[in-house]
């Protein structure tokens, strides 16, 4: 599985880029709704019993790529406007645009997440790179 095709990736991206002042839309609601979408697939590696290891690993990702960008967001009292919501909205349909030009289909990633959740594969770039990197056993 590529980085590119993963869309928090992309909002992370776009908030070191709002940190650093390049993009001025703050991505706080994009960062919110991909910490929700974590806390249901890690539920459900909880619930499914997925391997010790891949939940530890998919945890560390959730803490850098959502929560510690999140709490940086709150605690400089960022808040979320207009522009904000249509900039996370456009760039959502260029992320969908971008998957179609790449014929990936929604259902393939579907599939990696099945596949983390009842398999135990580790296929997406962040858990593989911890992977490597901490080599838990």
């Amino acid at each position: 599985m590529r980085l590119d095709y993963i869309f928090s990736y992309w909002i992370f991206i776009w908030f070191i880029l709002y940190k650093i002042n390049i993009i001025k839309f703050n991505p706080l609601l994009a960062l919110l709704i991909a910490l929700v979408q974590n806390l249901i697939v890690i539920s459900l590696m909880f619930y499914y019993g997925t391997k010790t290891k891949l939940k530890i690993l998919f945890t560390i990702g959730m803490f850098i790529l959502k929560i510690i960008p999140i709490y940086i967001l709150i605690k400089n009292k960022t808040r979320i406007s207009t522009n904000d919501i249509k900039y996370f909205i456009l760039l959502f349909l260029i992320y969908i645009g971008y998957l179609k030009l790449n014929n990936i289909q929604i259902d393939y990633l579907n599939k990696i997440a099945y596949d983390l959740i009842f398999n135990n594969k580790l296929e997406l770039p962040f858990i593989n790179l911890f992977d490597r990197l901490i080599n838990i056993k």
